[in-house]
This record gives C-alpha cells, sequence and structure tokens, in this order.
C-alpha cells in the first residue's frame, strides 16, 4: 500500500515537473521570437498590414493601430482617440468624428522614444508631436524603422535579386550610396550621379555592392564598358 502511494505521489510529482519545464520552454520560446522579432523591425523588415484607407498605388501600410494622442498644453494635458495609421510615405491621426485629424509625410518624423506601452514622436513641423498610447507592441520601432527606410537612413531588407537582371536593388544602392559618401570615386563630384558596374554587366558583373560604384556622368562616359 505504502509502495502504491509513493507511486502515486512519485506520479503527480513528475507531471508538475513536466508540466512547469514545459512553460518554461513555451516562456524560452516566447521570448526568442520576440527577440527575432524586434531585431528583424531593427533591420527594416516590417511586416504590412491592410488599412482601412484609401492609400496610394505605390503605398503600402505598416501600422493600423488604436492609440491615445497625449498632448501636454497650457491649460493641461489633452487626451484624444483614434486610429495611427503608418504607410511607408505618411503618417494619419484619423478621430471617430473627424475633429483634430491630421496626416504628415513620414520624413517630418524627427526622433521616436519608446516610453514602454507609449511611445513619444518628435516632429518636424506643428502637427503630430506627443505621446501615443497604444495596445499594439514596438509600435514606436515600427514607425522609427519606416522613418529611417523612407530617409534612407536604413537599408531596405531585401532577400531576391534576380541573378541576370540589370537593375541594382535598393538596398545595394543604398550601401553603395553610404560608402561613396554621395560622391564621384573618381573626381569626387556630387552632381549628376550614376550607378556604375565596376566589372560591365555584359561581361558578367554582378549586381553586388562589391561590383557598383558611384561615378559622375563625365566619369562613366569616359569609362563606358573598361573595366
Amino acid at each position: 500500500m505504502l509502495k502504491g502511494i509513493k507511486k502515486a505521489f512519485d506520479d503527480v510529482k513528475k507531471s508538475i515537473e513536466d508540466s512547469q519545464r514545459l512553460r518554461r520552454e513555451a516562456e524560452e520560446e516566447q521570448r526568442r521570437q520576440e527577440a527575432e522579432y524586434i531585431a528583424s523591425l531593427r533591420q527594416g523588415r516590417i511586416p504590412t498590414v491592410q488599412s482601412s484607407l484609401l492609400l496610394n498605388p505605390s503605398e503600402f501600410c505598416y501600422l493600423e493601430a488604436p492609440v491615445t494622442y497625449r498632448r501636454e498644453l497650457k491649460s493641461g494635458t489633452q487626451d484624444t482617440k483614434g486610429i495611427l495609421t503608418v504607410t511607408n510615405t505618411r503618417i494619419f491621426f484619423t478621430t471617430p468624428n473627424g475633429s483634430g485629424s491630421w496626416k504628415i509625410n513620414i520624413d517630418n518624423v524627427m526622433a521616436v522614444n519608446p516610453l514602454g506601452a507609449q511611445f513619444e514622436l518628435k516632429m518636424g513641423g506643428a502637427k503630430g508631436s506627443g505621446f501615443f498610447i497604444t495596445p499594439v507592441p514596438h509600435a514606436g520601432l515600427i514607425i522609427e524603422s519606416a522613418a529611417k527606410l523612407s530617409k534612407r537612413l536604413m537599408v531596405m531588407y531585401s532577400d531576391e535579386q534576380g541573378p541576370k537582371s540589370r537593375k541594382i536593388s535598393q538596398e545595394v544602392r543604398v550601401m553603395v550610396w553610404q560608402r561613396d559618401q554621395g560622391r564621384c570615386v573618381e573626381c569626387g563630384a556630387s552632381e549628376y550621379l550614376e550607378f556604375d558596374h565596376i566589372i560591365p554587366f555584359s561581361k558578367g558583373g554582378g549586381n553586388t555592392e562589391a561590383n557598383i560604384q558611384l561615378l559622375c556622368r563625365n566619369c562613366n562616359l569616359r569609362k563606358s564598358n573598361k573595366i
């Protein structure tokens, strides 16, 4: 009888330990996925979402979330509830009755300051500056990365580049521009710049950063298809 009681006790103990182990593993997996998501956002890999707004054909949405827009005025704190929509070119704040709604170019974002469950936006103009409270995690980081992509302060993530295509990807263009500091590598000119294949495309040169350089129009014409 004592052996039966001990076995039952050991089974219960093992069941509890297994449950705790599975919970720890689930928590570790959740933290890992969270870290990967944050790293992806910092690298410019921002998932797109469906927007309720009618956007321009070349415009895509990164974020659409309910927010409380908080501003500190001379008369006190003002909270306005609405929907914040962030695209690759613009930021919209839309209220239910339209009062207090606004839209601005995303290039007007000067700084994003994450503060836990809220974030602060600092804009170059009068509209949009203030604190935003939203249940969507990492909303501030999404906006910061979107603004950096728009201003070409961050390399656009790209998994695909056609090996037989002459077209130079946006990712490579940004890296080459930053590396060559926006100047012709031959004469130092900063106007009429072109992206040139060091080993010409016609001779098998690729579209990688190592094979692309900045040349002004005159230097590029002199080079022609020479290596």
